[in-house]
């Protein structure tokens, strides 16, 4: 049985920590998301839900998996805005999803580490020409700890593992928001 006590002592008592969680579409990213929230509130430690302003997808005030599991969020467009953010004071962690879209994710995280912040920062490292995507990479230098997730392939659909994202319509532009236009692919099937 998990000590949720000792974990919220624990969590309380580290000064800040960042753990940046990874993967292509449909990886799970906001399903941890979920869980580290969820856990969280079992273990009595103040939890702050941050999801970038254009990410709308399935509700307009809640973070939403992609099999609707919705947990409270608050929306910005510019990630530094947290930092001004009246009631940041009252949480200890920190949950970023949807990373890749916030230009000024390193600026952010180095001032919320020094306010001794726990943070959880999830998105995709990669767009789906497999070159880097958004700021997430920047970040993995003062990382205390990295999870790179796997999805399915797709087009396999063999339980192939899936580490890249495929563009099934919607031009070259990086930034496309929406699950229609994207499937989790194998190296193999990406390269198709």
């Amino acid at each position: 049985m998990v000590d949720i006590i000792n974990i919220s002592r624990t969590m309380n008592q580290i000064k800040s920590y960042l753990k940046i969680i990874i993967g292509p579409m449909w990886s799970g990213k906001s399903t941890e998301v979920v869980n580290i929230y969820n856990h969280n509130c079992i273990a009595r430690i103040p939890t702050l839900v941050v999801n970038y302003d254009e990410d709308k997808r399935y509700h307009d005030e809640k973070l939403s998996t992609h099999d609707k599991m919705m947990i409270p969020c608050q929306r910005f467009h510019n990630l530094i805005d947290l930092i001004y953010y009246k009631e940041l004071h009252k949480y200890k962690c920190i949950v970023i999803d949807e990373a890749q879209f916030f230009a000024d994710l390193k600026v952010a995280v180095e001032l919320l580490l020094s306010k001794d912040k726990i943070i959880y920062v999830c998105g995709l490292d990669s767009d789906f020409k497999m070159n880097k995507f958004g700021y997430i990479l920047d970040i993995i230098p003062i990382a205390d700890e990295i999870v790179k997730k796997q999805a399915l392939c797709a087009i396999c659909r063999n339980g192939t593992k899936a580490s890249f994202t495929k563009r099934l319509s919607g031009g070259s532009s990086q930034k496309l928001i929406g699950n229609d236009n994207y499937i989790p692919v194998c190296r193999e099937c990406h390269q198709k």
